[in-house]
């Protein structure tokens, strides 16, 4: 993203239409890859497009009821020094 202080030339709007669009496989969507805003644009709330920063994660699978729980094995380090004290 370029920030301005005056509105993009049209060479500068040419060149950031030729870098083409970025895929966003997470939100299924596409952005361009070059994009020109001015201060004064920004001041009337334009928008930055871009995929979000957060979201993207894949979700832990659930526990489905009557499963076994995995046990944790204690490694016996707070064992040992409680021994100690």
């Amino acid at each position: 993203m370029f920030i301005t202080l005056e509105p993009p030339t049209k060479d500068m709007k040419t060149e950031a239409a030729s870098a083409s669009l970025y895929h966003s496989v997470g939100w299924g969507k596409d952005d361009p890859r070059i994009q020109i805003l001015s201060i004064d644009k920004l001041l009337q709330d334009a928008e930055v497009k871009m995929p979000p920063q957060h979201g993207t994660f894949k979700s832990a699978q659930l526990v489905q009821k009557g499963e076994p729980e995995v046990q944790q094995t204690s490694l016996g380090f707070y064992e040992e020094s409680v021994e100690q004290l």
